[in-house]
């Protein structure tokens, strides 16, 4: 077991209750909730999940994920007053933003799975005790941050479509400018926000991996890389052969 065992919080939150009429008494904690618990105590979390059901909506989150980031990247581009820079894309792009759900959902589960098969092959590589299944558990359950912030990103654009659909605001005259100039910068609040959650999704990634691999962080880190090192190796080695030689 690591040294670290990352954010606990399984001492927080505590209730008795007493549950049926047998009178038994349990304790329940914030692991009890895996949606809060998660954002504060990866590798507790994932244990706990693991020990009860690895495959508990792992396939859910996996759906969500995906669905819920490719529905807003087509949502927003169907409310910008900005057209697309692709005239087709336009003509298609009511049709293309109702797919999107479904369309989302089945490309998060394949990345969810070719991704966890990568994890699962490198942290065996580095001397993990994981397997396919408890590493699945493990990223599907790191993408929670991910899924709430999609969903609020959704309820917001929901909100701004239906609010101008009603007309119960008066058309900005400066708006095409304005979307204009938040492309082209993009340091601003809403993509510092999503760079956060990102960044802090992949720590709870990290930290689950090690809990089901059973080893450090860094090692996780290492097991996180190592496709990527060696996919890069490859091309290289493909780009001298074929094209320098």
């Amino acid at each position: 077991m690591a040294d670290n065992p990352g954010f606990r919080v399984d001492r927080l939150g505590t209730v008795d209750a007493r549950l049926g009429d047998k009178g038994v008494d349990r304790i329940f904690t914030i692991l009890d909730y895996p949606w809060i618990a998660i954002w504060m105590s990866p590798r507790e979390t994932i244990k706990k999940i693991v020990s009860r059901d690895p495959t508990s909506q792992v396939i859910m989150l996996g759906a969500l994920a995906g669905g819920l980031s490719l529905t807003n990247f087509f949502l927003a581009m169907a409310l910008s007053p900005v057209a697309p820079a692709h005239s087709q894309l336009n003509a298609y792009l009511p049709i293309v933003t109702l797919a999107s759900p479904f369309l989302g959902a089945a490309i998060g589960v394949l990345t969810l799975y070719i991704n966890a098969f990568l994890l699962d092959w490198s942290g065996r590589t580095l001397g993990g005790a994981g397997n396919a299944v408890t590493v699945r558990a493990a990223v599907a359950w790191s993408s929670v941050p991910i899924i709430c912030l999609s969903a609020v990103t959704l309820l917001l654009l929901l909100g701004t479509g239906t609010w101008n659909a009603l007309g119960l605001s008066m058309p900005d005259p400066n708006a095409a400018a304005e979307a204009l100039a938040a492309a082209k910068n993009p340091f601003t609040v809403t993509r510092g926000i999503e760079a956060i959650i990102s960044i802090w999704s992949f720590i709870l990634m990290l930290n689950g991996v090690a809990e089901v691999h059973r080893f450090s962080l860094w090692r996780a880190l290492g097991a996180a890389v190592l496709p990527s090192v060696i996919l890069g190796g490859i091309t290289f080695v493909a780009f001298v052969t074929f094209v320098v030689a």
